[in-house]
């Protein structure tokens, strides 16, 4: 039997309320994917969320602040992915675009199918990412020298991190989101470097079984944007602490 991992965290799943984007989105049923019109639904309010702690670190302490970037840069990842969603509506969703760029009808969905794992696939490596090199400078000069000046893996650094400043609840988060990301990088597998072992994580009060070899398919992009909250509450909780506030 594969490691045990929990994160400890729930989230209600409301009803969608579509806006003239998501309408369109789904105006073509052959083309449209509901998973995705429901990721874009909640990364408006993911970012509706965090806007008003990145005003307020803002007005604080400057745009170019570390405690700022640290919510500031996956926040705008956040955006992105937003204006990503907008972009494929009027292309990928399209059948008109389609016509134009001289594709058969019969090869669309397909088509799309691929670029919606692909566009989901890469908006998560870049939201983790930018969270990673956020903390790397962060751990730099709150913690100078440790974890190899923050050259070291990424484990140690978020683990140090939270273990510092009384915030191990989200150790979890970040081991689910490191094996996602690991998976994404073999093209959806999972194949640890150090182990052939499966290794079973619990996320959302779900257990999710990590099959050496196999894909993920249990990582949709509903989830994607679970554990970007997450994360984001996370890093707003660092930003909020006494010893951080005090750097």
């Amino acid at each position: 039997m594969g490691k045990r991992h929990k994160v400890k965290f729930g989230r209600s799943r409301k009803k969608i309320k579509l806006d003239n984007i998501m309408r369109i989105a789904l105006k073509n049923k052959d083309l449209g994917n509901r998973h995705f019109v429901k990721q874009y639904n909640m990364s408006i309010a993911l970012k509706d969320k965090f806007k008003k702690n990145l005003i307020m670190y803002e007005r604080l302490y400057g745009r170019d602040d570390f405690r700022t970037e640290l919510i500031s840069i996956p926040f705008n990842s956040i955006v992105m992915q937003i204006f990503q969603f907008k972009a494929n509506v009027y292309t990928y969703y399209n059948h008109k675009w389609w016509k134009e760029v001289n594709i058969p009808k019969h090869a669309r969905n397909g088509f799309t199918r691929r670029m919606e794992n692909s566009i989901y696939f890469l908006n998560f490596i870049h939201f983790l990412s930018f969270v990673e090199s956020c903390l790397r400078k962060l751990i730099i000069i709150f913690r100078q020298g440790e974890c190899n000046n923050g050259k070291s893996d990424f484990y140690c650094i978020y683990d140090k991190i939270l273990t510092d400043l009384n915030l191990s609840e989200y150790k979890a988060v970040f081991s689910f989101a490191k094996e996602v990301r690991n998976s994404i990088h073999n093209n959806g597998f999972y194949r640890p470097i150090r182990s052939d072992q499966d290794q079973i994580m619990e996320f959302n009060g779900n257990e999710y079984t990590f099959r050496h070899n196999e894909p993920i398919d249990f990582f949709t992009p509903e989830m994607a944007v679970e554990i970007e909250d997450l994360i984001m509450e996370c890093l707003v909780k660092i930003v909020e602490h006494d010893e951080i506030k005090k750097l």
